[in-house]
């Protein structure tokens, strides 16, 4: 007995809506056996998801672009800030910098190991104190370090914590997307049903 399964996402009920709404428009006048009720509702109902689903399809390409734009900066301000505590971690080490010069930049001035920049609330965070820390050093009568400069690793931050709103912002609108193509599934559902 042939029977047929109801889509099961957004696109097959597009597909089904719109191969319903073209083999009713390719009939002749009066040649549907669906009634007038269900054709007034796959009329109104079949462009407004296709709208629903191409807004929410370009949504996610909007995402998907910042979210690869935030995650490469994410990686370059890393490698920025690691490079600079890297420099000033060997200027220690050649007694270029007192070992004190860690306090500038609220490390412990016995640590030896970079600092924890994994998450990127970590990220922010040390690479924000790279400029504070550098102004407080050199202001108090320290050369500053030239091999990334503080200027260079706050550029990178600044260009992060820009991509990262943007990613935030592209993520907040796609979620508005998906919701709007949620609030006709139930109705699509039905419609399809009664189709078929």
């Amino acid at each position: 007995m042939p029977s047929r399964q109801l889509p099961r996402t957004d696109q097959e009920r597009l597909t089904a809506l719109q191969t319903a709404k073209a083999k009713v428009d390719s009939l002749p006048a009066g040649g549907s056996v669906l009634s007038a009720d269900v054709l007034t509702r796959l009329a109104a109902l079949s462009p407004q998801f296709q709208t629903e689903v191409g807004e929410a399809g370009t949504a996610l390409a909007g995402q998907t672009a910042a979210t690869t734009a935030e995650d490469t900066q994410e990686g370059r301000t890393r490698m920025w800030a690691s490079h600079y505590y890297q420099t000033l971690f060997l200027a220690i080490n050649r007694g270029v910098i007192p070992a004190s010069a860690r306090a500038f930049y609220q490390l412990d001035v016995s640590q030896e190991s970079l600092p924890d920049m994994t998450t990127e609330a970590n990220l922010v965070l040390w690479a924000g104190r790279v400029s504070s820390g550098e102004s407080a050093r050199v202001a108090a009568g320290g050369t500053a370090l030239p091999f990334p400069t503080a200027a260079e690793v706050n550029a990178e931050l600044t260009l992060y914590i820009t991509r990262r709103a943007t990613q935030s912002t592209n993520r907040d609108a796609y979620d508005i997307q998906l919701a709007d193509v949620a609030a006709p599934r139930p109705t699509a559902d039905l419609l399809i049903r009664d189709i078929w």
